[in-house]
């Protein structure tokens, strides 16, 4: 089911915002992102399943390799920007994946989330 703020610019961002018609909310599978055209992301902000709590349709590690091709396909090819939040015991299978897809890791900050030891990686092309 698609969440209802799939695609509004507007919908749950505070009025008098600067930025609350400069982003959309999607609700779609990172692996494809169908409704994005190539090229045509600044930035994304994203807090993917963990394969701890939310299980994912396929091996984390597949899962891990088709994330970032689809991100790669959608970014800026110039400027692009990703900041992704992960488990730490999955780390290195989503990093290392980075740098097949034309993206580095400039920064990770090292979180807990609920009690879970969590990793924000940001980075871009």
């Amino acid at each position: 089911m698609r969440s209802p703020f799939a695609k509004s610019k507007k919908t749950n961002c505070p009025r008098g915002s600067p930025s609350h018609e400069r982003f959309q909310l999607l609700s779609e599978d990172a692996r494809r992102l169908p409704s994005i055209k190539d090229g045509s992301v600044d930035c994304i902000v994203t807090d993917p399943p963990w394969g701890e709590h939310e299980q994912v349709d396929v091996e984390y590690d597949e899962f891990a390799a088709e994330m970032p091709h689809s991100f790669d396909r959608i970014l800026d090819p110039a400027s692009g920007r990703l900041v992704l939040l992960v488990a730490r015991k999955l780390l290195a299978t989503v990093a290392d994946q980075w740098p097949h897809h034309h993206l580095q890791i400039k920064r990770f900050y090292d979180i807990l989330i609920n009690g879970h030891p969590a990793t924000v990686l940001a980075g871009g092309r």
